[in-house]
């Protein structure tokens, strides 16, 4: 009797599991879930718009994937969209006319170093920023650039692998604290390192 009562509740087990087993499975990717599309970047789609890709600077040749960008203002929103080191000359300056992204970084593996970058959007709830690094730019390397200027100095986007070493970043106090961009912002970032940075007249320092 004790051998029958045990196999009756392995059976009854076996039964219920059987039973448990389809829900939980088509509970792991709601039919509501199935075809949501998510965004390269978190900014606003028409952001794209008004990005140059960097290629249309007049970028000289210093080595494998190493571009250098002379002195002169290049005004306009720029995209890097492949993996380079983009080194700027002393007084190579890029200016973004007060609206968007200076500039964007959407490929892996991208260093920028050296740049002047200034004169970028104020609006937060777009994440204007001097420098935008967005979800695919994971290995991102940011490193002594003077960027100045009203939104967010640079901002990570949800990528990881990053470094941000030895940048000067400051904020303008012509806008209110409140009105103005953090200096460093890390969204869902993962390993970052930030290390030798001068920051001021921003609102925050470093927002994680």
């Amino acid at each position: 009797m004790r051998t029958l009562a045990t196999t009756i509740r392995r059976v009854i087990y076996s039964v219920a599991l059987l039973s448990v087993i389809p829900v939980y499975a088509a509970e792991t990717v709601p039919d509501a879930l199935k075809d949501v599309q998510l965004h390269a970047i978190q900014a606003a789609p028409e952001a794209d718009l008004k990005l140059q890709s960097i290629s249309a600077l007049p970028l000289q040749a210093k080595g494998a994937q190493h571009w250098l960008l002379p002195a002169g203002e290049y005004i306009g929103h720029y995209v890097i969209d492949q993996p380079i080191t983009l080194e700027c000359a002393e007084g190579a300056i890029l200016r973004a006319q007060g609206l968007g992204n200076a500039l964007n970084i959407r490929a892996a593996d991208v260093t920028v170093t050296g740049c002047d970058i200034s004169d970028w959007g104020n609006n937060l709830t777009q994440m204007d920023a001097g420098i935008f690094v967005e979800r695919t730019a994971k290995n991102a390397r940011i490193e002594n650039n003077f960027i100045h200027g009203q939104g967010f100095g640079v901002w990570f986007d949800s990528t990881h692998n990053v470094s941000i070493l030895n940048n000067k970043i400051q904020g303008d106090v012509s806008l209110r604290n409140q009105y103005r961009g953090n200096c460093i912002h890390l969204f869902a970032v993962r390993f970052a390192n930030i290390s030798g940075n001068e920051i001021w007249q921003t609102r925050d320092g470093i927002y994680i």
